[in-house]
């Protein structure tokens, strides 16, 4: 099934609750309650659209994408002065769950295969992401522009278009599944927030990572404190908050290298290192090459 949906005819086409559709929209203003009717993706072309989930903002722009199941209860905001267009792909449950057995994870034991069900069960943690980051954005952006540049035309999506889109959709969520899974927390509802939680500083790293000064601040940010926050992150990603900074500056400074016009301790000092004997330091443990030869 595939719709084309605007603020003229919004409130009278009647969606069926999980199955697998497609759905292209443009609106200006649209307030309502988050649908989320199978496992859906949320994938936004021009604009943005803001999503309230469980109290957490989820602020989807142009190029980002937002996964949730039916479970994913909230309200949608869209308020703009030009048209904000965006694409749902909704696939059903039964496909979800089909796709998560049938896939083979070198690591997946016996007890891991609570996997099956974890997409579309209450202790799926929403995602967002830009289209550039994996797979399923390269995917969702294809079909968009196909959708965009044949305005008139009825598409049709085969079931191996949902099964190929399922694939992908399981082979990146593992990892965050088992990330989960070494929360040591009983209640869901606790899970999914501290996990979200440590996702927000790992955004606010990101973004950040080359003037953060100390952990105690990312911890601030995520209103957690700074040793619960360390020993949560740990957890999660399996590395230290310092870790995974450090990380992020060294991968940065790779790509800082190739500019011959920049020297080195012009390298080092806007990846946020403190000196270039640390930076060189941390760069030929990483890499195993002196910054100088790298070049």
């Amino acid at each position: 099934m595939f719709n084309r949906i605007t603020e003229d005819n919004f409130r009278n086409i009647q969606l069926p609750r999980q199955s697998s559709l497609v759905n292209f929209s443009s609106f200006r203003e649209l307030r309502t309650d988050v649908l989320f009717r199978s496992f859906s993706l949320k994938f936004v072309l021009e604009g943005c659209e803001q999503y309230l989930i469980d109290g957490h903002l989820f602020k989807v722009s142009k190029g980002d994408f937002l996964l949730g199941n039916h479970f994913s209860d909230g309200k949608l905001l869209i308020q703009s002065d030009e048209d904000v267009k965006g694409l749902c792909i909704d696939i059903s449950p039964d496909i979800i769950a089909e796709v998560s057995a049938g896939f083979h994870f070198p690591e997946l034991t016996e007890q891991d295969l609570d996997f099956e069900k974890y997409l579309i069960s209450e202790n799926f943690v929403e995602n967002k992401y830009h289209f550039s980051q994996n797979i399923i954005g390269q995917q969702l952006s294809k079909i968009s522009q196909q959708i965009v540049g044949q305005q008139h035309y009825n598409f049709d999506f085969s079931p191996e278009f949902y099964y190929r889109l399922a694939e992908n959709i399981v082979s990146i969520h593992y990892p965050g599944f088992l990330r989960i899974k070494n929360l040591k927390t009983v209640k869901s509802h606790t899970r999914k927030s501290l996990y979200r939680k440590i996702q927000s500083a790992r955004d606010y790293i990101d973004l950040h990572f080359a003037t953060i000064q100390n952990i105690e601040s990312v911890a601030r940010e995520s209103s957690i404190s700074e040793y619960h926050f360390y020993r949560l992150f740990r957890q999660i990603q399996g590395e230290s908050p310092y870790q995974y900074i450090t990380q992020k500056k060294l991968q940065f400074a790779k790509q800082l290298l190739k500019d011959k016009s920049l020297s080195l301790t012009d390298v080092a000092f806007i990846c946020g290192f403190t000196d270039l004997s640390s930076f060189s330091k941390n760069f030929k443990k990483h890499f195993r090459i002196p910054p100088g030869q790298f070049r």
